[in-house]
């Protein structure tokens, strides 16, 4: 890996989780798998009163993986960071969305904004169409399982 695509560790994430391992990023942010915390959430950072509602109830078995969404440049300001909580709000309004990835938590650290969500073992819509598309034909069921996810989601 080239050391401009290198993916630094989070500190943050570290201490706060017995396993991280950054898994993608682009321009504007890093995504980190995490097994779950070592104790429960701490106070450091502002939290965006989401906690409680995606927090699950007591701690997840040891190891089970999270996603952590980290923006990767800090708030250029009150309306900077106002456009970057948007996202929270808006996957903290579909949280009973079925078809829709479920937002456990988010919070901030030195003025970079965390998401914590769940997990998909597959990777996203268009890692997995990919992968089984071109090594081998999805099923026709498959096929319209996909469809039926994709247009259920409502954003109401």
């Amino acid at each position: 890996m080239h050391a401009r695509n290198r993916i630094e560790l989070d500190e943050f994430l570290l201490g706060k989780f017995s396993r991280v391992e950054p898994i993608g990023g682009g321009e504007f942010s890093t995504v980190f798998k995490v097994a779950y915390a070592k104790q429960h959430r701490s106070s450091i950072g502002a939290d965006f009163g989401n906690s409680v509602q995606g927090t699950p109830q007591g701690n997840p078995p040891p190891g089970k993986a999270f996603a952590i969404k980290k923006v990767r440049r800090p708030f250029a300001g009150a309306r900077d960071r106002e456009i970057k909580l948007r996202e929270v709000r808006i996957l903290s309004s579909l949280r009973f969305a079925p078809h829709i990835i479920q937002l456990v938590d988010s919070w901030e650290v030195d003025g970079h904004l965390y998401m914590q969500t769940e997990f998909c073992d597959e990777g996203s819509l268009d890692v997995f169409l990919a992968k089984n598309g071109r090594d081998g034909r999805l099923d026709d069921f498959r096929i319209w399982k996909i469809l039926e996810d994709v247009s259920l989601v409502s954003f109401a």
